[in-house]
């Protein structure tokens, strides 16, 4: 029979899903549909998920940043609006860079972000708004947000960044 053995049972399974699923695609889309929400409280741009295709094209073997040749060790990457972390994680697991820190303010996002990250040298995650996130050693700096944020943000970067530090604005021009 089934005495002694440790597990769960039916029952119990969808009970645990949730919770034990994190990385799953049930959770992906509960977090989803929150940050969305999120988004219509005037808390920020709207949640949309980087696709692998865009972080490989960006890290990946042959991307963008795989063919500037490299002189040093990457260090510093910083996603501003990182949503998920998918190129957070990307920066170190195939960019390159020793370190990437997410800043965020959708604390929903930070914790999925961390859960997904937990076990993963390098990458940082911070509940903290773009405008208070230090830029100050980043060699490259990725900006998701809306036109009306992008529009105050170079002043600010070009006070903050070292010299030779390159910005990226995901879906939105930067101006």
């Amino acid at each position: 029979g089934g005495r002694g053995r440790v597990g769960l049972g039916d029952g119990e399974r969808g009970r645990w899903g949730v919770a034990g699923g994190m990385g799953g695609g049930m959770s992906r889309a509960a977090v989803v549909r929150f940050a969305l929400g999120w988004a219509w409280f005037g808390r920020g741009a709207s949640f949309v998920p980087t696709a692998p295709r865009k972080s490989d094209a960006i890290f990946g073997r042959g991307g963008l940043l795989r063919a500037v040749p490299q002189r040093r060790q990457r260090k510093h990457m910083v996603e501003l609006g990182s949503g998920g972390g998918a190129l957070v994680r990307a920066a170190v697991r195939q960019g390159g860079y020793s370190k990437a820190t997410g800043y965020e303010i959708n604390g929903v996002l930070v914790g999925y972000s961390w859960i997904r990250s937990c076990f993963s040298d390098g990458e940082h995650f911070r509940l903290q708004s773009l405008w208070a996130a230090d830029v100050s050693e980043a060699e490259l700096v990725f900006v998701y947000g809306v036109p009306s944020i992008l529009s105050s943000l170079p002043a600010t970067l070009i006070e903050q960044l070292p010299a030779g530090a390159h910005v990226c604005s995901n879906a939105f021009p930067f101006p």
